[in-house]
């Protein structure tokens, strides 16, 4: 199974404004809170194809733009909602040189550019995560050719400035980190290793305490399907939810799998709990605030895939609760408006990586309901991949890889009160403010 060709994304932020209200309708009802809609049957794996789904672009949404030298590859927004942090990598391959982290202001206008913090050189930056406390940022590194490691560093440090913010670097010889999510407790990291295809499972605390090469920082790798991308944590910590892009047996089906964190913690090789395939090359999973939902992005089916969490459990074949096309080989996934809406980046990144692209936006409710779900799309550019949300502004980054920027869309009904992105979503862009 190849690794990841790590060009990144063209990006775009949005946040839907009263246009995407308006015109979805009174024909979407809310989506249920809690346990999904059941399916009277089971629903069919969506299959590989290049058939997408066209929608018309929503008004009312006007970006603001901030340009790197390098390429954007991931965003998170710090506590309460003042800056966010970005991977910018400078190249990709064989020769990759190293990148750097930008940390951003942001406000009204586009977000502004305050100061960069560069990581040793055999680490460019690719997928980010900050722990629930908000002292910790994670950094997941490939190394291309060679290991790589996933970078842990003061969160509160780095944005201020100070010195010293990079506390250490896990390593356990695994190779294409890409993403990373912190435990609930914050004591212990997971890693996504694309190119190894195993979870890495790191004991933070020990590391803090004892040094990031002592014994037992490294716990163990979780053997998963092939090329290992998205992971999200349920809301009440207990499960990992990771997608794989290939199956072991069926290079055209991926998987989603399911990890017990209290078993990884202690025996990482039997802690998986159960496993369902999820379409063609799933990359991308997140969670509904109350954990009933798991949102995955099916790249190679152009399609969004919504699983019961509760049936994969106990009836992992029924699990599969929606399936709505969407644009062109979608990646990014983010939930919004309390869960009414989904929004996808089209990534197109293996046919048009070059080229301008779209943000599906699609109704949860219609989509659980087996009716017509795509209400309408956001321009985006080449290759847009990664969310941030601000829950200051109500305004959602997303990086732009190949046009060197990450761009910000703002709401015009926050002026009213009212906030479109959901801020307690599993698997957070935002998280709580630092104390």
């Amino acid at each position: 199974m190849r690794t990841r060709v790590a060009a990144a994304v063209f990006g775009f932020a949005v946040v839907v404004g009263s246009s995407l209200v308006q015109s979805s309708a009174a024909a979407q009802a809310r989506p249920p809170r809690g346990q999904p809609v059941r399916a009277a049957r089971a629903l069919r794996q969506p299959a590989c194809t290049t058939k997408v789904a066209r929608a018309p672009r929503l008004r009312g949404t006007q970006p603001s733009t901030v340009r790197f030298p390098g390429f954007p590859f991931d965003v998170v927004v710090a506590p309460h909602g003042q800056y966010a942090v970005a991977s910018v990598a400078a190249s990709f391959g064989p020769r990759s040189s190293p990148g750097e982290l930008a940390v951003l202001r942001l406000g009204s206008g586009a977000p502004r550019l305050v100061r960069t913090f560069r990581l040793p050189r055999s680490l460019p930056p690719l997928g980010l995560a900050i722990s629930r406390n908000g002292r910790y940022l994670a950094v997941a590194a490939s190394g291309g050719t060679a290991p790589g490691g996933t970078a842990v560093l003061s969160l509160p440090a780095l944005l201020a400035g100070r010195p010293h913010a990079l506390l250490g670097i896990l390593r356990d010889g695994e190779f294409g980190a890409i993403e990373a999510t912190f435990s609930a407790s914050g004591r212990f990291v997971f890693v996504s290793d694309e190119g190894s295809s195993v979870i890495s499972v790191f004991n933070l605390a020990r590391a803090l305490r004892a040094g990031f090469s002592a014994p037992g920082v490294a716990v163990g790798t979780v053997p998963l399907g092939f090329a290992v991308v998205g992971s999200a944590l349920s809301p009440n910590g207990r499960l990992l939810y990771v997608t794989s892009e290939a199956s072991r047996h069926n290079f055209n089906q991926g998987l989603l799998q399911v990890i017990s964190v209290a078993r990884a913690e202690r025996d990482p090789a039997a802690s998986v709990v159960t496993r369902v395939f999820a379409g063609c090359q799933p990359v991308r999973v997140t969670l509904s605030a109350h954990g009933s939902l798991a949102w995955v992005t099916a790249r190679g089916s152009d399609a969004l895939l919504a699983f019961s969490t509760a049936r994969l459990s106990r009836d992992p074949s029924r699990a599969l609760a929606a399936v709505v096309r969407v644009g062109p080989q979608p990646v990014g996934v983010l939930l919004i408006d309390h869960g009414r809406y989904a929004l996808t980046a089209n990534s197109a990144r293996l046919t048009a990586p070059f080229k301008p692209q779209t943000v599906s936006v699609v109704s949860t409710a219609a989509a659980l309901a087996g009716r017509p779900a795509l209400v309408g799309t956001v321009p985006a550019g080449a290759f847009p991949r990664g969310f941030g949300y601000d829950p200051e502004t109500c305004a959602i980054l997303l990086t732009n890889f190949y046009s060197h920027t990450i761009e910000q869309f703002t709401d015009p009904t926050i002026a009213h009160g009212r906030c479109l992105a959901d801020p307690r979503q599993s698997n957070p862009r935002s998280h709580p403010r630092v104390r």
